[in-house]
């Protein structure tokens, strides 16, 4: 088996043990306290340096985004850690509504796959096609009214994965864009929490983004179905981003 192949296995495995230890203290507590914030957080920085630190070994401290290339240096695990670590904790905020974090992720996974593939890292295309089977297979029980939940063991885990993905197949870049929505629902809590702590008013009804629009009268399923046809066009775009770059 390819060793990149072990470090994806690896990390998605700890961020899954996290996500796990977080769902069973609720559940023991019989109440919405599972983890701490610091906890939590400091687990997935932990996580994060594994497939940072391969990377680095292996790929250099290089960015690449088709034919352009940035150097960055000892800064490129930093980002690495960010990369993972965001991701992991945007998919974690997303997972609010029956089907909402499966059906933006298929398309992310897709975008990053098919990136993958092109750019000849072929175990990450195999795991994001893998990825993408099993969401398809889990969203029929997942979608509104779901009857089973993927919890903090899901999300953190697939969140984290999509991350590593990224940083494996060299399309850590083009993130920001096929995980778009993911980042789009990370800043709504980022901006409501700066905007009450600095002014004592809020942005949005509530966030993230999506509960905004539950309380604006949106049904479950037209968020889930309108949220998941924008990440597919994200996707699509970072897709054909990177042929244009080419």
């Amino acid at each position: 088996m390819d060793n990149s192949a072990w470090i994806i296995l690896i990390t998605l495995f700890f961020m899954a043990l996290a996500g796990f230890q977080d769902d069973y203290l609720k559940i023991k507590g019989h109440e919405n306290k599972g983890l701490s914030p610091r906890g939590k957080l400091l687990r997935q920085i932990l996580i994060a340096l594994i497939p940072a630190f391969y990377a680095m070994q292996n790929y250099g401290t290089i960015l690449t985004l088709g034919k352009y290339s940035f150097d960055i240096g000892i800064f490129y695990p930093i980002l690495a850690v960010f990369i993972v670590t965001g991701a992991s904790n945007a998919y974690n905020l997303t997972d609010g509504l029956d089907g909402l974090a499966t059906s933006v992720g298929i398309p992310s996974f897709l975008a990053c796959g098919i990136i993958s593939f092109i750019s000849g890292h072929q175990v990450v295309a195999i795991v994001c096609a893998s990825v993408i089977g099993a969401s398809i297979g889990f969203l029929k029980y997942n979608k509104p009214k779901a009857q089973v939940f993927m919890g903090d063991t899901g999300s953190l885990a697939l969140g984290g994965l999509l991350g590593t993905l990224a940083i494996l197949g060299r399309c850590e870049l083009l993130l920001a864009i096929f995980g778009g929505m993911f980042v789009i629902e990370a800043l709504s809590v980022i901006l409501q929490v700066t905007s009450f702590k600095l002014t004592g008013k809020k942005i949005f009804k509530m966030s993230p983004i999506h509960h905004h629009f539950e309380l604006s009268g949106h049904s479950e399923k037209r968020i889930v179905k309108e949220f998941a046809l924008f990440s597919f066009v994200l996707s699509f775009l970072a897709v054909i981003l990177y042929f244009i770059l080419l």
